[in-house]
């Protein structure tokens, strides 16, 4: 007989270990405990986060986790839930354990008022649960060439660079940096190293004459940037040609969210090469909520074309409308546009034209939500 619920604290060992040996099995290195410390490691209690399939005879068999957060955007503080590793024994699969368990942490959800349900995964798997598939993340390319030719005279002889550890002086800093974007995850001074270390990652801080010029957060191999945050122009260019120089690369790849505009366009002048990209699975609980988020928040660094919307999403009616960059969004309207809860979500965040895409005025969407790797699970 095999039991859906609740892990218990006493459970923590083993659901851990039962995460390390599934994505072992398939070829994936992550330890949890220490490549995602803010939910594994010692002494975290997150054994409320985690739905467990427990067989009477075999033990845990399947696994889901919800970590719950905030996405700060347009003034509102959105209710996040972000589902990760979810993983199924290899001798059960295909006995319907990950559906059990997705249905719970849904549920659970909308129970307890999430706005916002987050995950990392393969399209097709979780459209099921109305999840889409979308949101725009850029990746900016500096070669030799770009450092050597866009980033001539830049000193960087004397930046300062080291690794962001608990309680040091540049973690308020960073934070600070961090908060000052439109749209971000709501993280605090005491966990934001163990954040930004998700995945295998280290925070770095860089200062010049003891000047704090930034942060930014890297994988192990050092030429893929996952988050960066300068406090200017001058001191982004310094933190760019320090990094490339003095770890000795040939080339380096900058991931920012479209939303922090002003790193953006920055990148944009200087890097050789710059692509945009899907991130991210989404499913929308709380539709008007996250509408007046997420276009309050857009409209803070792009022009949105002033016009209303109605929609009807599964029964849930209400409108949306923008007039000189104000957003409001209202219940009732007539209900013009009918949706499903997927292809709802799939308008808020598809990054392209797409078959069957309703009309919408310009710049609306997509929806500035996604998250960088410190916020993944």
């Amino acid at each position: 007989m095999v039991t859906y619920r609740k892990a218990l604290p006493g459970e923590r060992e083993a659901y851990v270990a039962f995460a390390d040996m599934v994505f072992g099995a398939s070829g994936d290195s992550t330890r949890f405990e220490t490549d995602v410390p803010k939910v594994y490691a010692p002494g975290v209690d997150s054994a409320d986060m985690h739905y467990l399939a427990v067989d009477d005879a075999r033990g845990i068999v399947g696994l889901a986790a919800v970590l719950p957060g905030e996405v700060c955007a347009g003034g509102v503080a959105l209710k996040t839930g972000y589902i990760g590793t979810v993983c199924v024994h290899p001798q059960a699969r295909g006995e319907g354990h990950m559906k059990r368990l997705m249905a719970m942490a849904l549920d659970d959800m909308r129970a307890n008022g999430t706005d916002l349900a987050l995950l990392n995964g393969q399209r097709q798997r979780y459209e099921h649960f109305g999840f889409a598939f979308g949101g725009e993340m850029l990746r900016f390319t500096l070669s030799e060439g770009c450092v050597r030719h866009a980033l001539r005279g830049v000193p960087d002889e004397d930046v300062c660079i080291e690794p962001m550890r608990p309680g040091s002086p540049e973690v308020p800093l960073a934070l600070a940096l961090h908060d000052a974007r439109p749209v971000r995850f709501a993280r605090d001074a005491d966990s934001f190293v163990d954040v930004c270390r998700t995945y295998a990652k280290t925070p770095w801080a860089l200062s010049r004459g003891g000047e704090f010029l930034g942060y930014l957060v890297s994988g192990r191999e050092k030429s893929a940037i996952a988050e960066i945050a300068a406090a200017s122009a001058d001191a982004l260019k310094a933190m760019l040609k320090a990094w490339f120089v003095q770890n000795g690369l040939k080339r380096l790849e900058v991931s920012v969210p479209p939303a922090d505009a002003a790193t953006a366009r920055r990148m944009a002048s200087l890097a050789d090469g710059q692509a945009m990209g899907a991130c991210i699975n989404v499913r929308a609980f709380n539709h008007r909520r996250v509408l007046q988020a997420m276009l309050a928040a857009k409209a803070s660094y792009r022009r949105l074309a002033d016009g209303r919307m109605d929609f009807d999403v599964e029964g849930d009616r209400f409108s949306v409308a923008v007039a000189d960059g104000r957003v409001e969004v209202s219940g009732g309207g007539t209900g013009a546009i009918r949706l499903t809860e997927l292809e709802a979500s799939r308008l808020y965040i598809a990054p392209f034209d797409y078959e069957g895409r309703p009309e919408c005025p310009d710049g609306w969407f997509p929806l500035p939500i996604c998250a960088a790797s410190p916020d993944a699970f």
